[in-house]
């Protein structure tokens, strides 16, 4: 199993429940040394964080924790191309320190670096977009491609 640092759109258990059809354990964490910037699309209801590495700052998320192949795989598809899946410390709430999955941004695309990812503000403006049309949009791809 599989344990994955969030700091994003999958930090919201309704979307990873609406992704892989499952619900993880998740804890409070953060990562050193990375800042969250937020991607624009032409659909300005798709927006979405990056990290990329930046001495001296943090970037506060999620760990799931014991994540499943098959669900691996779709969460995989799901943050594409733009992201490199890669192992790296994080720290959790309770001080504990561990090496966990993170997905950091690809430097081969460009990022809007002035501006900042806000959660609450994906929640408010963003979550129900995503829970009704990104996601059932992304798992009819990828089972159109792996079944």
């Amino acid at each position: 199993m599989t344990n994955i640092f969030t700091y994003g759109t999958l930090m919201f258990t309704e979307l990873v429940f609406a992704l892989t059809g499952n619900r993880f354990q998740s804890m409070d964490a953060f990562i050193d040394n990375y800042i969250r910037y937020k991607v624009t699309t032409e659909n300005s209801n798709e927006e979405y964080p990056a990290i990329i590495e930046k001495s001296g700052s943090n970037v506060k998320g999620k760990v799931l924790f014991d994540i499943d192949d098959d669900s691996l795989k779709i969460i995989d598809f799901y943050e594409g191309d733009e992201y490199k899946r890669i192992i790296k410390p994080i720290s959790l709430s309770d001080k504990t320190q561990m090496e966990v999955f993170v997905y950091v941004w690809n430097h081969e695309y460009s990022l809007a670096k002035q501006l900042n990812w806000d959660v609450d503000m994906f929640k408010t403006n963003h979550l129900k977009y995503y829970l009704n049309h990104v996601i059932p949009s992304v798992k009819n791809d990828y089972y159109s491609i792996n079944c």
